[in-house]
């Protein structure tokens, strides 16, 4: 029976070690019945309930050098006291791209097609009281891979359309901890019904931020083999195999399309398959040869 005697990737830039690290981004927050619930969501419209808003924050203020995946994000909700909890909010939607902007020029709804959706699911807003403040967690469904440099926008939308005032006395919608991270930093749009509208209006009043981000140790021109961990490849975009025989190589997207399939059917001591057609992000590995089904995530930073 043929068989891989080894099978192993030869990672270019090396294994990039797990490491969490969880931070703050931008100033000091603002607080106060005055603060507004623009962004990143509101639901308390007047037309309708739903909203979206789009959020540039820049390289500065996230102030993280190093690569890594971005695996949840958190904001804080109503800092202002009360015994009163709000409602789920169902049909959410979080969007992630880098860009070189410091700010909007256009109210425009962006283009979500060239973004990459991290999130769509249900959020339960927490009061954010206490000290410290209760942040509400989103954990990503497809991490965002940050390059340590640019500046990350963040698109939410909120696809609710109801108020979120829970028990007597909450009120309709959070009011969200804000930083003043500079003028048209902050897009949003609010009150209609059915499809988002194409245009909304300028803020400054920046949702306070916290990042979780998956950052690593990079192990130069090292082994591993495909049963063990997550593999990174640099903007080379080489998966490099050792000592392969009878294999076919499937990569998928996060959400399962098909993007790149190869086929190895004679014994090779190297093997590249070339990966420059695929964008930065995170992806599905799927590995049929004689002794069964491997299937690993790799991500291209």
């Amino acid at each position: 029976m043929k068989k891989i005697t080894t099978f192993a990737f030869y990672l270019i830039t090396g294994i990039m070690l797990a490491q969490t690290t969880t931070f703050t981004v931008g100033n000091n927050p603002l607080c106060g019945s005055s603060i507004s619930s623009l962004a990143p969501a509101n639901y308390n419209g007047f037309s309708g309930q739903n909203s979206w808003s789009s959020i540039i924050y820049k390289a500065s203020d996230i102030n993280y050098t190093s690569q890594g995946l971005i695996t949840e994000i958190s904001f804080i909700a109503d800092c202002r006291s009360s015994s009163c909890s709000f409602d789920t909010a169902t049909n959410q939607k979080v969007y992630m791209m880098l860009t070189p902007a410091n700010a909007f020029t256009s109210t425009n709804r962006p283009d979500v097609n060239t973004m990459t959706k991290v999130f769509e699911g249900d959020v339960t807003w927490l009061r954010g009281t206490g000290s410290p403040h209760e942040w509400t967690t989103i954990n990503l469904m497809t991490p965002f891979v940050y390059d340590g440099t640019s500046n990350l926008l963040i698109y939410f939308e909120n696809n609710y359309d109801d108020e979120l005032g829970g028990f007597f006395g909450c009120g309709e919608s959070p009011s969200f901890l804000v930083n003043n991270l500079g003028d048209n930093a902050v897009i949003y749009a609010r009150g209609y019904t059915g499809e988002a509208t194409v245009t909304g209006g300028y803020s400054n009043q920046t949702p306070l931020l916290q990042l979780t981000i998956d950052s690593s140790t990079l192990s130069v021109n090292s082994h591993e083999s495909i049963n063990r961990g997550i593999f990174f490849y640099n903007k080379t975009k080489e998966l490099k195999l050792i000592n392969i025989e009878h294999l076919k190589l499937s990569i998928f997207t996060i959400s399962g399309k098909l993007v790149k399939t190869k086929k190895v059917n004679n014994k090779m001591p190297n093997y590249t398959i070339n990966l420059s057609t695929l964008n930065t992000g995170v992806y599905i590995l799927k590995a049929n040869y004689s002794e069964g089904t491997i299937t690993k995530k790799i991500v291209i930073i």
